[in-house]
């Protein structure tokens, strides 16, 4: 048996190669495919569509001093509109109640401020006797003392009282 050179072999696989690549090159490319109708007399329609952005003529802010439940609207989407015209009208139940309940608490802040004002005027008149007892010493200055505390804390809370109710005078 006889020896075939390495070198034969190195040819033979060069040669094939180059044989692939020009098979491979000399193929031609499909021809593409040409979209045809008939000919017919007609009109022309034509559409055209497009994004972007629109831009209104003019900007308006429309706001409310109230929020709820709308009931009625009296405009509609794209109708003109004037200054101060009324565009909806909205349940008024939720802010009429809102102001009962503010109007009761008003009432309750006054009364309360009626019951200070009666334990105020009593420790007026408790530091008044402790003021004279502690003269004819008959008394303790603790007991005097005592009896201001009572006196300066009563005038405190129907100060409190009176700016709670003036708050609430605000929102009722």
């Amino acid at each position: 048996m006889r020896k075939i050179p390495k070198s034969y072999f190195v040819i033979g696989g060069v040669v094939l190669v180059g044989l692939l690549l020009l098979a491979m090159c000399s193929r031609r490319p499909k021809p593409p495919e040409l979209a045809t109708a008939v000919v017919t007399r007609g009109d022309i329609e034509d559409t055209v569509l497009a994004t972007g952005a629109l831009q209104p003529v003019q900007l308006v802010s429309v706001g409310a001093q109230v929020s709820g439940r709308v009931i009625s609207l009296k405009v509609a989407v794209g109708d003109h509109v004037a200054k101060g015209q009324v565009i909806a009208t909205i349940d008024p139940v939720p802010a009429t109640n809102q102001m009962r309940t503010a109007q009761a608490s008003l009432e309750q802040m006054i009364a309360q401020r009626a019951g200070q004002a009666a334990t105020l005027a009593q420790d007026e008149i408790a530091l008044k006797r402790q003021s004279v007892t502690l003269a004819a010493e008959a008394s303790s200055q603790a007991d005097y003392d005592s009896a201001a505390a009572i006196e300066k804390s009563a005038k405190a809370s129907l100060a409190a009282l009176d700016a709670q109710i003036s708050q609430a005078r605000v929102t009722a």
